[in-house]
């Protein structure tokens, strides 16, 4: 997994299999820190639901 600035150059050093999305949201949240940009109020909070480990699933049926 690469992020890249504009000229193609790396602005985290890149990262091999990187799977799961805790991870690849870690990593883009790393890449706009160090881009000195704004991390997004959606991906602070679905990296923070995602990374506890508490997410659980609930599913609703109607007939």
């Amino acid at each position: 997994m690469r992020f890249v600035d504009g000229d193609g150059k790396d602005v985290i050093a890149r990262k091999d299999r990187v799977w799961s999305t805790p991870q690849l949201l870690g990593r883009m949240t790393s890449a706009l820190r160090a881009a000195e940009r704004p991390v997004p109020k959606w991906l602070e909070t679905v990296s923070l639901e995602t990374g506890s480990g508490d997410v659980q699933t609930a599913v609703f049926a109607m007939t």
